[in-house]
């Protein structure tokens, strides 16, 4: 029975014509393939939009930090230098 539904397994995968797999993106239909195109930029542009957002996020944060540590250490009082004369 395993080696049955291995050998269906790998037919289906090398040969779509039996499954009669990706209808969508081979389909004579404009209409579904313009679907398909557009569904296909949409999700390969979002993970990237979402990625870029955080790295801004992350730099703006880093940022302010770096304004804010700059302006505590400009703000603090200096002791004069020490002289023993």
């Amino acid at each position: 029975m395993n080696h049955r539904l291995w050998t269906i397994s790998v037919l289906y995968t090398f040969i779509p014509a039996l499954s009669e797999a990706c209808s969508v993106c081979f389909d004579p239909n404009d209409e579904a393939r313009v679907a398909f195109i557009i569904t296909t930029v949409l999700l390969t542009c979002v993970p990237l939009i979402a990625l870029w957002t955080i790295y801004r996020w992350l730099r703006n944060c880093v940022q302010a930090s770096d304004l804010e540590q700059q302006e505590n250490m400009s703000n603090e009082p200096t002791l004069p230098p020490f002289n023993l004369s």
